[in-house]
């Protein structure tokens, strides 16, 4: 997305004026088959944001999706939903979101959900699930 020089100083701007507030646990589940072996599994793993403007700035919701599918059909699936609050001095937009849901909130969320799914497989009785950090590139 090629960003006009007026809209990369606002979103500057809104950057500069962030603060974390809160980072909640929403919702959560996980689901494993009672066969499931983590041999020969394809992962997927998908993502949804949104955002809410409040008074004092805005909360943003993610939910992570993760699936551990065997080509025999068994499953492990973990599902997790954050509320981040953000206090912000400049109003958040639909564009800046859509930018800032893509680089700083999976930034903030992303080790809370990796130690999740860390926790998640070894009380499930599997060996650990490491999930990748995440690689930001201008």
């Amino acid at each position: 997305m090629k960003l006009d020089k007026k809209f990369r100083e606002k979103y500057a701007d809104f950057i500069k004026g962030l603060e974390l507030h809160s980072i909640q646990l929403i919702k959560c589940s996980m689901e494993k088959d009672e066969e499931f072996k983590p041999t020969g599994v394809e992962l997927t793993l998908n993502e949804e944001t949104s955002y809410k403007k409040t008074e004092e700035g805005f909360a943003a919701y993610i939910s992570f999706f993760l699936l551990a599918e065997r080509n025999n059909g068994e499953k492990f699936a973990i599902n997790a939903s954050y509320k981040v609050h953000y206090r912000t001095s400049v109003s958040i937009t639909k564009k800046m979101f859509e930018i800032f849901a893509k680089s700083t909130l999976i930034l903030h969320i992303w080790p809370y959900f990796r130690q999740l799914v860390h926790d998640l497989t070894v009380r499930a009785g599997l060996p650990p699930l490491v999930l990748p950090i995440i690689k930001m590139i201008k």
